[in-house]
């Protein structure tokens, strides 16, 4: 593993795709004693196993980790809400995160990309 890639080998059936979206779930708790989501895309496949992009730390993702592939690649939503907004690399509206988490934010923090009731 370096730091930020991740090498997984997929089980027989899982479908691999390059740029696809996925999600690692450390078995070990976060600080705050929640189950981390820690978001990644699928950089390069050779055979069953792929190298995964984390787009956060990856201190304390171990073997035997939970990996949650996704259907579709990693993408944008569009929408009301979008323009004037602030986000991260991963379309996390930053004030939003603010709110919920403070200054410094935990791994794996999520919340919806653009408000729903915005028209």
């Amino acid at each position: 593993m370096q730091d930020g890639v991740v090498t997984v080998a997929a089980e027989a059936g899982a479908r691999l795709v390059r740029n696809q979206a996925a999600r690692i779930l450390p078995a070990r708790p976060g600080p705050d004693g929640r189950q981390e989501r820690l978001m990644a895309e699928v950089l390069r496949i050779r055979g069953r196993e792929a190298d995964l992009q984390v787009f956060e730390s990856t201190a304390g993702v171990a073997v035997g980790d939970v990996v949650e592939l996704g259907d579709r690649p990693l993408s944008a939503r569009l929408g009301p809400g979008l323009l004037g907004g602030l986000f991260d690399g991963l379309q996390r509206p930053l004030e939003a995160l603010a709110a919920c988490h403070g200054t410094f934010l935990p791994r794996g923090a999520e919340v919806p990309p653009l408000d729903p009731a915005a028209r």
